[in-house]
């Protein structure tokens, strides 16, 4: 009898663990797109930890911004797959492509960031510079022709449950930060139209 219990009880954790982390990563597995607005919590982690703010924004063309984009989404598939020797040359390929892009002090800051990604061979390291990458980039597409839609997508359990935000030309979630272990943990924040 005692066993039983023990058994029902261990059952019970477990799915109580699997229902935290469902309702905590409600993934858009429905396909729809859910355009909303960021909170004033979100909106206040989305221009921590180095984030630019829209004010600060790069000065670049409408062609360096598609550079600086599709770089950006180079990094981000190396990263859904895990594979941080991937996001390193990626990074290093972005580096080489956006050298000649003068941008400002904020497109310098970002190209710090991109450097510290290319020489890292640490997968959580890479993902944490990532984390300040994306409204960077979002702010780029809001204000540039992409010649593209991308998504703007947001994972509650990134960072260590503080969030983090990515960009995306799909609107099904593949998550940069977990990769395998939670792929489609997130949804879709905003939509940046192709002007």
């Amino acid at each position: 009898m005692r066993k039983f219990n023990w058994n029902l009880m261990v059952v019970a954790v477990a799915m109580f663990s699997f229902t935290f982390i469902a309702s905590s990563c409600s993934a858009n597995e429905s396909g729809e797109t859910q355009e909303t607005h960021a909170t004033e919590g979100e909106d206040a982690h989305m221009h921590s930890a180095g984030e630019q703010h829209e004010e600060s924004s790069m000065n670049v063309s409408d062609d360096e911004a598609k550079t600086i984009v599709n770089a950006y989404l180079k990094i981000k598939k190396a990263l859904v797959g895990t594979d941080a020797t991937a996001a390193s040359a990626a990074a290093k390929e972005m580096l080489e492509e956006t050298k000649g892009i003068e941008g400002g002090e904020a497109f310098a800051d970002f190209r710090s960031r991109i450097e510290k990604i290319a020489n890292s061979g640490d997968i959580a390291a890479q993902r944490s510079l990532f984390a300040g990458l994306s409204d960077p980039v979002a702010n780029l597409a809001r204000n540039h022709d992409m010649g593209m839609t991308l998504y703007k997508q947001y994972c509650p359990m990134a960072m260590d449950h503080e969030g983090a935000y990515w960009l995306s030309e799909n609107e099904e979630i593949f998550n940069p930060y977990f990769g395998d272990k939670m792929l489609h943990c997130g949804s879709v924040k905003e939509v940046i139209a192709e002007k």
